[in-house]
């Protein structure tokens, strides 16, 4: 991560191997440089009160934003990431995600040459580098994804709320109410039900 005292730069390429700090906020953001593809997209993690760092280089920072690449593969480091969330949340794999520890303190450790799979038409290793989350402590103060679908729905159509829906930050984040907005079965939902009527052909929370 190349930083100055004055601003921190996202970068992939950081010293830091393995530290603990309180996760304030992430945002998803278009990647950008020569190599970067249409559609393709990174989450910015940012961290403050940082403590007990381990670095390949002096680190002196008490922040950081660590660049992840977003993608919903199951062989990714994006994957790998919440993977390891559902673990210290000991919940099953794909039912929970970056959201549910945003406003933690988390201890987050690097692997380098993690590998990913074998590719038979190149007869190549893929690796690379991914982070984990291996502990954490507190609560979760961030809005989920259903629960910002849900506020965004109010006088929304069904033909046009999806689009809307799927563009939103939080939500593309998960995947599986992404899939449920563009199928419909997202406002055949419990949640969808129990807080909304449908009127003339928009939705309308209940009184």
């Amino acid at each position: 991560m190349l930083q100055s005292k004055r601003e921190e730069l996202v970068s992939y390429v950081t010293p830091l191997r393995k530290f603990t700090g309180h996760f304030d906020s992430y945002e998803v953001v278009t990647r950008k440089g020569k190599f970067a593809k249409e559609g393709q997209q990174d989450a910015h993690l940012k961290f403050s009160g940082m403590k007990d760092i381990i670095s390949d280089s002096p680190y002196e920072y008490k922040t950081t934003i660590l660049a992840l690449k977003y993608s919903d593969a199951l062989k990714s480091g994006w994957v790998i990431y919440e993977n390891s969330i559902a673990t210290l949340l000991n919940k099953p794999e794909g039912t929970v995600g970056i959201d549910n520890v945003v406003g933690m303190d988390l201890t987050m450790e690097r692997e380098d040459d993690y590998f990913f799979f074998h590719d038979d038409k190149t007869n190549k290793d893929s690796k690379g580098t991914v982070w984990r989350v291996v502990s954490g402590t507190g609560t979760s103060s961030a809005t989920t994804p259903m629960e910002k679908a849900l506020s965004m729905l109010e006088g929304e159509t069904k033909a046009g709320f999806p689009a809307k829906a799927i563009a939103d930050s939080v939500i593309k984040t998960d995947s599986a109410l992404c899939n449920s907005l563009i199928e419909g079965t997202f406002f055949d939902s419990k949640e969808v039900t129990e807080m909304y009527d449908e009127v003339d052909g928009k939705y309308v929370k209940k009184s």
